[in-house]
């Protein structure tokens, strides 16, 4: 069952290398979701037309000749079966929705890991060709200066 609060907690960026990581297996949880959430919609469509269709058919044998179209379509969609099945199919389309908007979600995500990783890169180039920390001449120890650096600073965000 999807919620927006384990969403939020599953798309949350603590840290920026188990996020790229562990991104793909997160997006295809959703995406399978969706997939699911968009069958069950359709089958329930389905079988609000049957409804639709069956109680109509009854209405409209046990009723005078007189009826309109337009009271026997108030009789139907009125009855209480219709309704339920109704509802059914509606609650499935907003957990359709939602699902659709977690993996748009998770698309977004994936372009922020990209430009975070990117950036991440970036500093650490221009650490190794600075040297930072006062290790110019000691690459392996700037970049485990970077590391202790951007932990600390991406840890928190």
């Amino acid at each position: 069952m999807f919620s927006w609060d384990t969403l939020k907690q599953e798309i949350l960026i603590a840290d920026c290398r188990s996020a790229l990581l562990t991104h793909a297996d997160l997006f295809l949880k959703y995406a399978r979701m969706y997939s699911e959430a968009s069958a069950k919609r359709d089958e329930l469509k389905w079988q609000t037309e049957k409804a639709f269709a069956i109680i109509r058919e009854g209405i409209r044998r046990d009723a005078d000749s007189k009826m309109t179209e337009a009271r026997l379509d108030t009789m139907t969609t009125s009855h209480p079966e219709y309704m339920a099945a109704k509802a059914e199919y509606l609650k499935a389309c907003e957990e359709e929705t939602a699902l659709k908007l977690a993996t748009q979600v998770l698309s977004i995500r994936k372009d922020m890991l990209i430009n975070l990783s990117a950036s991440l890169r970036e500093e650490a180039y221009q650490g190794i060709q600075s040297g930072i920390s006062g290790y110019a001449q000691q690459p392996t120890d700037a970049l485990t200066s970077l590391k202790e650096s951007f932990t600390k600073k991406y840890t928190t965000i």
